[in-house]
């Protein structure tokens, strides 16, 4: 079983690196930056994102964050979120009659 700090850390991490894009405001092609530029490190949950398209390569190091691709992640998370808990309360439910 996972331990429920784990989901926090990595929501944790995932809104750093945006809000790092968007206080650079890094958030177009033209405004694209590097990691060392925004004092980011490479990291997985950077490459996760980038694989997502919420993260954008220009070139091999410039990056910018693709505001819609964040917003709909967020809404796959929320709304995963949400599915997973109603199982979980429904077992619960199911199990304790």
């Amino acid at each position: 079983m996972v331990p429920a700090i784990i989901p926090v850390a990595l929501s944790k991490k995932r809104q750093h690196l945006i809000q790092a894009f968007m206080k650079a405001e890094a958030t177009s092609p033209e405004r694209a930056s590097t990691l060392a530029e925004l004092g980011l490190s490479p990291s997985l949950m950077f490459e996760i994102q980038k694989l997502k398209h919420v993260f954008v390569a220009v070139t091999a190091e410039r990056f910018y964050l693709d505001l819609e691709k964040a917003r709909k992640d967020q809404r796959t998370r929320i709304i995963a979120a949400g599915v997973i808990g109603i199982a979980v309360l429904a077992a619960a439910l199911y199990f304790n009659h």
